[in-house]
Protein backbone atom coordinates (compact mmCIF):
# COMPACT_ATOMS: atom_id res chain seq x y z
CA UNK A 1 0.00 0.00 0.00
CA UNK A 2 1.42 3.79 -1.04
CA UNK A 3 0.88 6.67 0.84
CA UNK A 4 1.56 10.58 -0.58
CA UNK A 5 0.94 13.39 2.10
CA UNK A 6 -2.14 15.33 0.99
CA UNK A 7 -2.36 18.71 2.47
CA UNK A 8 -5.71 20.54 2.41
CA UNK A 9 -7.01 23.64 3.87
CA UNK A 10 -7.40 23.30 7.48
CA UNK A 11 -5.58 20.09 7.91
CA UNK A 12 -3.38 17.55 6.09
CA UNK A 13 -3.60 14.21 6.15
CA UNK A 14 0.22 13.63 5.71
CA UNK A 15 0.56 9.62 6.07
CA UNK A 16 4.33 9.96 6.30
CA UNK A 17 7.34 7.49 6.68
CA UNK A 18 9.55 9.34 9.71
CA UNK A 19 11.09 6.46 11.37
CA UNK A 20 14.04 6.69 14.30
CA UNK A 21 15.94 5.09 16.75
CA UNK A 22 18.52 4.66 19.77
CA UNK A 23 20.31 3.22 22.20
CA UNK A 24 20.87 3.86 26.01
CA UNK A 25 24.25 4.99 27.37
CA UNK A 26 25.28 4.30 31.04
CA UNK A 27 26.61 8.01 31.70
CA UNK A 28 23.46 9.88 32.08
CA UNK A 29 22.40 10.23 28.57
CA UNK A 30 20.76 8.25 25.99
CA UNK A 31 24.16 8.04 23.94
CA UNK A 32 24.96 12.10 24.48
CA UNK A 33 21.39 13.46 24.97
CA UNK A 34 19.84 14.51 28.26
CA UNK A 35 16.89 12.11 29.16
CA UNK A 36 13.38 12.81 29.95
CA UNK A 37 13.08 15.05 32.93
CA UNK A 38 17.13 14.82 33.55
CA UNK A 39 16.87 11.27 34.58
CA UNK A 40 19.62 8.93 33.86
CA UNK A 41 19.47 5.81 31.94
CA UNK A 42 20.16 3.77 35.26
CA UNK A 43 17.67 5.68 37.13
CA UNK A 44 15.42 5.12 34.75
CA UNK A 45 16.29 0.89 34.93
CA UNK A 46 16.01 1.55 38.35
CA UNK A 47 12.62 2.90 38.29
CA UNK A 48 11.32 -0.40 35.93
CA UNK A 49 12.65 -2.45 38.31
CA UNK A 50 11.38 -0.74 41.78
CA UNK A 51 8.37 -0.22 40.35
CA UNK A 52 8.71 3.75 40.83
CA UNK A 53 6.30 5.70 39.21
CA UNK A 54 2.35 6.43 39.60
CA UNK A 55 0.95 3.45 40.06
CA UNK A 56 -2.82 2.56 39.31
CA UNK A 57 -5.88 0.94 41.01
CA UNK A 58 -4.69 -2.92 40.00
CA UNK A 59 -2.10 -2.48 42.26
CA UNK A 60 -2.52 -5.58 44.90
CA UNK A 61 -4.51 -7.70 43.37
CA UNK A 62 -3.08 -11.25 41.90
CA UNK A 63 -2.89 -12.26 38.44
CA UNK A 64 -4.91 -14.70 37.18
CA UNK A 65 -1.86 -16.41 35.17
CA UNK A 66 1.23 -14.88 34.10
CA UNK A 67 3.51 -15.29 31.32
CA UNK A 68 1.99 -14.91 27.09
CA UNK A 69 -2.10 -15.00 26.80
CA UNK A 70 -4.01 -15.61 23.66
CA UNK A 71 -7.22 -14.57 22.69
CA UNK A 72 -8.10 -12.00 25.40
CA UNK A 73 -11.40 -10.02 24.67
CA UNK A 74 -12.67 -6.66 25.51
CA UNK A 75 -16.06 -5.01 24.99
CA UNK A 76 -15.92 -2.01 23.54
CA UNK A 77 -19.07 -0.15 22.24
CA UNK A 78 -20.76 -3.17 22.36
CA UNK A 79 -18.19 -5.06 20.63
CA UNK A 80 -15.69 -7.32 21.13
CA UNK A 81 -12.50 -6.19 20.30
CA UNK A 82 -9.57 -9.34 20.79
CA UNK A 83 -5.82 -8.46 21.91
CA UNK A 84 -3.13 -10.84 23.34
CA UNK A 85 -1.22 -10.12 26.62
CA UNK A 86 2.39 -10.68 28.33
CA UNK A 87 2.76 -10.56 31.78
CA UNK A 88 5.89 -11.03 33.03
CA UNK A 89 6.14 -14.50 34.74
CA UNK A 90 7.69 -12.84 37.93
CA UNK A 91 5.04 -11.00 38.12
CA UNK A 92 4.56 -8.42 41.29
CA UNK A 93 1.28 -7.26 42.27
CA UNK A 94 2.68 -4.40 44.34
CA UNK A 95 5.67 -3.25 41.64
CA UNK A 96 4.05 -0.92 38.87
CA UNK A 97 5.39 -2.03 35.37
CA UNK A 98 5.37 0.38 32.58
CA UNK A 99 2.96 -0.68 29.50
CA UNK A 100 3.79 -0.91 25.89
CA UNK A 101 0.61 -1.75 23.56
CA UNK A 102 2.53 -2.55 20.27
CA UNK A 103 0.43 -2.34 17.12
CA UNK A 104 0.70 -4.61 14.14
CA UNK A 105 1.58 -3.36 10.33
CA UNK A 106 -1.76 -3.63 7.61
CA UNK A 107 -3.19 -7.14 7.47
CA UNK A 108 -1.50 -8.48 10.53
CA UNK A 109 -2.11 -9.30 13.72
CA UNK A 110 -1.03 -8.71 17.33
CA UNK A 111 -0.08 -12.46 17.84
CA UNK A 112 2.16 -11.94 14.48
CA UNK A 113 3.81 -8.86 15.53
CA UNK A 114 4.65 -10.35 19.08
CA UNK A 115 6.71 -13.72 17.36
CA UNK A 116 8.17 -11.32 14.60
CA UNK A 117 9.39 -8.46 17.50
CA UNK A 118 9.89 -10.80 19.74
CA UNK A 119 9.34 -8.13 22.45
CA UNK A 120 8.28 -10.05 25.49
CA UNK A 121 11.74 -11.96 25.40
CA UNK A 122 13.11 -8.30 24.73
CA UNK A 123 11.59 -7.08 28.01
CA UNK A 124 11.80 -9.84 30.37
CA UNK A 125 10.55 -8.94 33.72
CA UNK A 126 10.78 -5.36 33.49
CA UNK A 127 7.39 -4.49 31.58
CA UNK A 128 3.62 -5.42 30.61
CA UNK A 129 3.03 -5.62 27.31
CA UNK A 130 -0.26 -5.68 25.00
CA UNK A 131 -0.44 -6.70 21.65
CA UNK A 132 -4.49 -5.75 20.07
CA UNK A 133 -6.15 -6.41 16.97
CA UNK A 134 -6.68 -3.94 14.62
CA UNK A 135 -10.37 -4.08 13.48
CA UNK A 136 -10.46 -5.87 10.05
CA UNK A 137 -6.28 -6.59 10.54
CA UNK A 138 -5.77 -2.58 10.31
CA UNK A 139 -5.97 0.90 11.85
CA UNK A 140 -8.31 3.29 11.51
CA UNK A 141 -5.49 5.97 10.82
CA UNK A 142 -7.73 8.01 8.91
CA UNK A 143 -10.71 8.18 10.65
CA UNK A 144 -11.87 10.99 13.23
CA UNK A 145 -10.52 11.02 16.68
CA UNK A 146 -14.78 11.59 17.81
CA UNK A 147 -15.60 8.37 15.83
CA UNK A 148 -12.37 6.66 15.64
CA UNK A 149 -13.36 2.81 17.47
CA UNK A 150 -9.78 1.42 17.27
CA UNK A 151 -8.94 4.70 19.15
CA UNK A 152 -11.54 4.07 21.32
CA UNK A 153 -10.30 0.44 22.00
CA UNK A 154 -6.81 1.33 22.61
CA UNK A 155 -8.15 3.96 25.57
CA UNK A 156 -10.90 1.32 27.05
CA UNK A 157 -7.36 -1.63 27.12
CA UNK A 158 -4.96 1.06 28.53
CA UNK A 159 -8.41 1.41 31.17
CA UNK A 160 -8.37 -1.88 31.69
CA UNK A 161 -4.84 -3.41 32.16
CA UNK A 162 -4.38 -0.24 34.53
CA UNK A 163 -7.52 -1.58 36.87
CA UNK A 164 -6.90 -5.26 36.50
CA UNK A 165 -2.71 -4.87 36.85
CA UNK A 166 0.04 -2.92 38.50
CA UNK A 167 0.99 -0.37 36.01
CA UNK A 168 3.02 2.67 36.18
CA UNK A 169 0.51 4.83 34.69
CA UNK A 170 3.19 7.41 34.01
CA UNK A 171 4.81 4.87 31.39
CA UNK A 172 2.76 3.54 28.96
CA UNK A 173 3.65 3.54 25.45
CA UNK A 174 2.65 2.71 21.86
CA UNK A 175 5.03 1.32 19.28
CA UNK A 176 4.09 -0.64 16.61
CA UNK A 177 5.22 -0.77 12.75
CA UNK A 178 3.76 0.08 9.06
CA UNK A 179 0.25 1.09 9.68
CA UNK A 180 0.56 0.19 13.30
CA UNK A 181 3.40 2.61 13.49
CA UNK A 182 0.62 5.60 11.69
CA UNK A 183 -1.66 4.70 14.22
CA UNK A 184 0.95 4.78 17.28
CA UNK A 185 1.39 8.15 16.50
CA UNK A 186 -2.19 9.35 15.49
CA UNK A 187 -3.35 7.42 19.02
CA UNK A 188 -0.59 9.42 20.51
CA UNK A 189 -1.13 12.70 19.29
CA UNK A 190 -5.31 12.46 20.34
CA UNK A 191 -4.80 10.84 23.89
CA UNK A 192 -1.80 13.42 24.67
CA UNK A 193 1.15 13.39 26.66
CA UNK A 194 -0.35 12.86 29.93
CA UNK A 195 -1.47 9.43 28.71
CA UNK A 196 1.23 7.99 26.43
CA UNK A 197 5.25 9.19 27.50
CA UNK A 198 6.69 8.34 24.17
CA UNK A 199 5.95 6.59 21.07
CA UNK A 200 8.82 4.43 19.40
CA UNK A 201 7.65 3.46 16.01
CA UNK A 202 9.08 1.26 12.57
CA UNK A 203 7.84 2.15 9.15
CA UNK A 204 5.31 4.89 9.70
CA UNK A 205 4.83 8.56 9.94
CA UNK A 206 3.51 11.49 11.58
CA UNK A 207 0.49 12.58 13.05
CA UNK A 208 -1.65 14.47 11.01
CA UNK A 209 -5.28 16.14 11.77
CA UNK A 210 -8.23 15.01 10.69
CA UNK A 211 -11.34 17.81 10.57
CA UNK A 212 -11.03 21.30 11.72
CA UNK A 213 -11.29 20.02 15.69
CA UNK A 214 -7.81 18.78 15.21
CA UNK A 215 -6.36 22.69 13.54
CA UNK A 216 -6.40 25.69 15.32
CA UNK A 217 -9.17 28.25 14.10
CA UNK A 218 -6.77 31.42 13.78
CA UNK A 219 -3.42 29.90 12.76
CA UNK A 220 -4.93 26.36 10.51
CA UNK A 221 -2.12 24.91 12.25
CA UNK A 222 -2.34 21.52 13.74
CA UNK A 223 -2.96 21.80 17.69
CA UNK A 224 0.19 20.22 19.50
CA UNK A 225 0.19 17.89 22.12
CA UNK A 226 0.96 19.35 25.54
CA UNK A 227 2.45 17.70 27.26
CA UNK A 228 4.39 16.55 23.99
CA UNK A 229 5.07 12.99 23.13
CA UNK A 230 8.91 11.59 23.15
CA UNK A 231 9.55 10.26 19.69
CA UNK A 232 11.44 7.78 18.36
CA UNK A 233 11.02 7.35 14.26
CA UNK A 234 13.25 4.84 12.52
CA UNK A 235 12.86 4.18 8.65
CA UNK A 236 14.39 3.14 5.90
CA UNK A 237 15.17 4.96 2.52
CA UNK A 238 14.74 2.56 0.27
CA UNK A 239 11.38 1.64 1.72
CA UNK A 240 8.96 1.09 -1.14
CA UNK A 241 5.64 0.52 0.10
CA UNK A 242 5.84 4.47 1.30
CA UNK A 243 6.46 7.68 -0.41
CA UNK A 244 8.85 8.75 1.80
CA UNK A 245 9.81 12.43 0.16
CA UNK A 246 8.83 15.21 2.83
CA UNK A 247 7.70 12.28 5.39
CA UNK A 248 10.40 12.54 8.11
CA UNK A 249 10.40 16.62 7.35
CA UNK A 250 6.12 16.27 8.68
CA UNK A 251 7.22 13.77 11.78
CA UNK A 252 9.74 16.22 12.77
CA UNK A 253 7.59 19.38 12.18
CA UNK A 254 5.36 18.15 14.53
CA UNK A 255 7.13 16.24 17.11
CA UNK A 256 10.30 18.60 17.31
CA UNK A 257 8.08 21.88 18.03
CA UNK A 258 5.93 19.70 20.53
CA UNK A 259 8.86 19.15 22.30
CA UNK A 260 11.02 22.36 22.65
CA UNK A 261 13.55 20.62 20.79
CA UNK A 262 16.60 22.64 19.51
CA UNK A 263 17.42 22.88 15.64
CA UNK A 264 20.72 21.08 16.64
CA UNK A 265 21.31 17.15 17.04
CA UNK A 266 24.11 14.54 18.25
CA UNK A 267 24.63 11.11 16.67
CA UNK A 268 24.09 8.30 18.76
CA UNK A 269 24.62 4.88 18.56
CA UNK A 270 23.93 3.52 16.23
CA UNK A 271 24.76 5.33 13.20
CA UNK A 272 23.26 7.18 11.54
CA UNK A 273 20.95 8.23 14.43
CA UNK A 274 20.69 11.44 16.03
CA UNK A 275 19.10 12.75 18.86
CA UNK A 276 17.85 16.50 19.05
CA UNK A 277 19.39 18.63 21.81
CA UNK A 278 16.78 20.52 24.59
CA UNK A 279 14.31 18.35 23.83
CA UNK A 280 11.28 17.92 26.81
CA UNK A 281 10.62 14.73 25.84
CA UNK A 282 13.71 12.79 23.50
CA UNK A 283 12.85 12.91 20.12
CA UNK A 284 15.27 10.39 17.78
CA UNK A 285 15.63 9.95 14.35
CA UNK A 286 17.08 7.00 12.49
CA UNK A 287 17.02 6.93 8.42
CA UNK A 288 18.56 3.21 7.70
CA UNK A 289 20.97 3.44 4.50
CA UNK A 290 19.94 0.80 2.11
CA UNK A 291 16.84 -0.47 4.39
CA UNK A 292 13.18 -1.19 2.82
CA UNK A 293 10.34 -1.27 3.95
CA UNK A 294 10.82 -4.82 6.59
CA UNK A 295 11.28 -4.93 9.96
CA UNK A 296 15.23 -3.43 10.53
CA UNK A 297 16.47 -6.19 12.93
CA UNK A 298 17.81 -3.86 15.63
CA UNK A 299 14.67 -1.84 15.47
CA UNK A 300 12.75 -3.92 18.60
CA UNK A 301 15.47 -3.87 21.14
CA UNK A 302 15.68 0.18 20.15
CA UNK A 303 12.26 0.77 20.90
CA UNK A 304 13.14 -0.86 24.60
CA UNK A 305 15.89 1.22 24.97
CA UNK A 306 14.55 4.34 24.37
CA UNK A 307 11.00 3.22 26.37
CA UNK A 308 13.62 2.45 29.30
CA UNK A 309 14.84 5.74 29.78
CA UNK A 310 11.90 7.70 30.68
Amino acid sequence: MTFRVNRLVLGFASLALAPLFACAGGDGTFNGAILDGGATETDASAAADSGGGTPTKGCGAPAAATGYQKGLSLQVAGKARTYNLYLPPGYNPSKAYPLVMLLHGDGGTGDGIRNSWKYDTIVGEKAIVAFPDGGNKTWADGTAKATNGDLAFLSALNDSLQATFCVDKSRVFLSGESRGAYFSNQAAYWLGGNVIRAVGVWAGGAPYGIGNADFDAQTGDLKPVVPAVGALIMYGDKDDKYIIDGAEKDALAHWKPWNSCKSTSKAVSPSPCVTFDGCARAVTQCKVPGQGHGLWAPAPQATWDFFATF
